[in-house]
């Protein structure tokens, strides 16, 4: 509690100091770029690195290994990348591997390595704490070291600030060896033999950071280290690409189509759906018309009309005004279809109209003396309506039986 208490009490001292002082505090982002003099940056590891190899200059990358090695034919180069995190898939993963079997020599350090790799070299790493924020109560004096079967003077090198708590929880014995150790005895950095080349993993890369290496004698950890590399190196080259990683999504060579091709129930899945979709495309994807509502005709209202005016004839029995109405609708159809000049009723008109119609002239005559009939004074009995329609509409019908016959004529004619 009391121990608390204190890292409390300090907290508000460095918070009040920094409000009452124009100074800034340092950023304590972890960056690892080769120009950065920040706490966490890479200049004193860059440097260290020049200065053990002067005859050959550092060459800096900004692309993945993939893109950035994608032509590469070195044999004896060494491939130095520090970083927070490092996201890779499995394509890369092997052209990594490709690399350090011809004969080069890779150093990866990380806090977050994925697992891709991990699953690769059959290893992988844990964490004995889950914070990694610089909080006062967690700061502590920290420390690693290089076990003494791979130095002459092996030595432990420690810091104040949060716990070196990354280490490597399963480890492949075949072809990997433990070079160094965090406090607590952990694993924290291997080197994996494959063909002629070395892979060095390392899961700190805060004790490659300025503020690490510039503590008590710490640059000798590190110089330890590089003792290990080729003595005369093919080329260098210092990776920033995977230290400004914070996602895997982030990184280029990210695919998603690669993450299912990992799980064949779930490729063989996808492939299915494709090609459900493609037949949904071809046959059940063409255009529908949309439904047509059934329209109703269009009512003829004169005829309705018509007939409820010869409905309200009928009823009040007004004989002769519909006789009238039947006489001057036939008298109308006889000018229009017989083009008959004559008065109606004469004899020149009866025998024109017998001859045009082919109606004796004594149904014809019988016809218009009940038409004349319904025109003289006095009542006009149904009989006589029924006799008087019965006639008219025999002339109706004889003029629709000869066009017909004439349209049968014609058809003929033409064949």
């Amino acid at each position: 509690m009391n121990r608390i208490s204190t890292y409390l009490t300090a907290l508000l001292i460095v918070i009040l100091t920094g409000c009452s002082t124009k100074e800034k505090l340092p950023s304590l982002r972890e960056t690892y770029g080769a120009k950065e003099k920040k706490p966490f940056g890479g200049f004193v590891a860059h440097r260290m690195i020049s200065n053990c190899f002067p005859n050959q200059e550092v060459e800096i990358v900004k692309q993945s290994f993939k893109s950035g090695m994608k032509s590469n034919t070195d044999t004896g180069a060494f491939y130095c990348s520090i970083s927070s995190h490092f996201f890779t898939n499995e394509d890369e993963v092997e052209q990594m591997l490709d690399y350090v079997y011809r004969g080069n020599v890779i150093l990866l350090a990380s806090a977050y390595m994925d697992t891709v790799l991990m699953n690769k070299l059959f290893c992988g790493v844990g964490k004995s704490d889950f914070s990694n924020f610089a909080i006062p109560a967690l700061l502590q004096e920290t420390s690693i070291a290089l076990i003494e079967e791979a130095y002459t003077q092996p030595g432990t090198y420690s810091y104040f600030y949060l716990p070196f708590n990354s280490f490597f929880s399963t480890l492949n014995d075949r072809y990997c060896r433990i070079i160094g150790t965090n406090a607590e005895g952990n694993p924290n950095c291997i080197v994996f033999f494959w063909g002629k080349g070395k892979l060095f993993l390392h899961t700190e890369p805060r004790a490659f950071s300025n503020y690490f290496l510039l503590t008590k004698n710490n640059d000798k950890y590190f110089q330890q280290l590089l003792q290990l590399m080729p003595v005369s190196p093919e080329h260098i080259y210092w990776n920033e690409y995977y230290a400004k990683q914070s996602q895997p999504q982030q990184a280029n060579n990210f695919s998603g189509f690669s993450e299912i091709k990992k799980h064949p129930p779930l490729l063989l899945a996808t492939w299915l759906l494709a090609g459900l979709l493609l037949v949904y495309i071809l046959f059940g994807g063409k255009r529908r018309q949309r439904i047509i509502r059934e329209s109703t005709p269009n009512k003829n209202s004169s005829l309705e009309f018509t007939e409820s005016i010869a409905r309200l004839y009928l009823l009040r029995k007004d004989n002769r005004s519909i006789a009238e109405k039947m006489i001057s609708h036939f008298n109308e159809h006889i000018r229009s279809h017989y083009f008959i000049t004559t008065a109606p009723g004469t004899v020149v008109f009866l025998e024109s109209l017998s001859r045009k119609t082919g109606i004796s002239l004594e149904r014809t005559t019988k016809l218009y003396q009940e038409i004349a009939l319904a025109g003289a004074p006095g009542n006009f009995s149904d009989q006589q309506l029924l006799s008087l329609h019965e006639h008219i509409q025999e002339f109706y019908k004889k003029r629709k039986e000869w066009k017909n016959s004439f349209s049968e004529n014609k058809a003929i004619s033409h064949h």
